[in-house]
Formats: structure tokens, C-alpha cells, sequence
């Protein structure tokens, strides 16, 4: 009986649960310390809601903010509002958020102290993070399994 089959099919599990696990650990890294960094006053550039679609066809909706702030004399622009979950599948929840953050109106923008051009609006948001590093286990399990059913070997009936 040959292994070599069942070992590769369990990598990609192994390859994304790691991927998963190692991106959403980093971001709720980020988005703990985002809690201590120092805040000055920016614009929002633009907020605006799009719709996409889910993998099971359900739409879902992203908030896009764009603010503009200045540290220490340097101007930057970013994208980044939150570390926590991007997307929603509720469009209400999406356009709330955008509405919280109006075209041209005023926001605190917490920066890294150790790199400016890294801020968030939204400090310590680890929303949706735990359910990726959940995922990303789950896939590792997944995958070990596999990759164990390869080494088992089995009686003849």
C-alpha cells in the first residue's frame, strides 16, 4: 500500500490551518497592542459599503474607510479601521459601521508608535479572529489525521 497519496492530500489542510492560526494570532497581537498606542486627530477620506459574495453565494457586505492623519509632521492614509473581521453578512451592521464614520468627518486614529503608518480607528477589536485561529485548528486536526490514516496500517479482509 502506498502512503505518498493520502500524505499529500492532508498538506493543504496542514498548510492552511497553520496559515490561519499564524494570521489571526498576529492580528490579535496587533489589535491588543493597538489598546496602548497614542491617538491624534484625522479625516475620514472616504467610507463606503460594497456587496460581494460568500462562498455559499449569500451576500456579504465590506466597509470600506479610508482615513488620513499626521504624525510628527509626516501625512499618511490607510485603510486598516479595525484588526478584527473586515466583511459582514449583515448589510445593517456593515453601513452602521460606515455611518459611524462619515466622508470628511473627524476620527481618533491610534498609531503605532514604532510604525506611523500603522493605525487603526477601532482599538482591541479581535472581532472575528478567534473563529479564524478556530478554523485554522480544526484544519490542523483535519490534516494530522490524514496524514496519520497514511501511516496506519491495515489487516486484509
Amino acid at each position: 500500500m502506498t502512503r505518498k497519496p493520502t500524505m499529500l492530500a492532508s498538506l493543504p489542510f496542514l498548510a492552511i490551518g497553520i496559515v490561519f492560526i499564524m494570521h489571526g494570532a498576529w492580528r490579535m497581537h496587533l489589535a491588543d497592542a493597538s489598546m496602548g498606542w497614542p491617538n491624534v486627530k484625522g479625516t475620514i477620506v472616504s467610507s463606503d459599503v460594497t456587496e460581494g459574495t460568500a462562498l455559499d453565494g449569500a451576500s456579504k457586505y465590506y466597509p470600506h474607510i479610508t482615513f488620513r492623519y499626521v504624525v510628527d509632521g509626516l501625512t499618511y492614509e490607510s485603510d486598516q479601521y479595525t484588526f478584527g473581521q473586515r466583511s459582514s453578512m449583515n448589510e445593517l451592521y456593515a453601513q452602521g459601521l460606515v455611518d459611524g464614520f462619515a466622508r470628511n468627518s473627524e476620527a481618533t486614529v491610534y498609531y503605532n508608535p514604532d510604525r506611523p503608518e500603522q493605525a487603526v480607528l477601532q482599538v482591541g477589536d479581535s472581532t472575528g479572529l478567534r473563529i479564524r485561529i478556530g478554523t485554522g485548528a480544526a484544519l490542523l486536526v483535519i490534516g494530522a489525521l490524514v496524514w496519520g490514516r497514511s501511516w496506519v496500517r491495515r489487516a486484509p479482509f
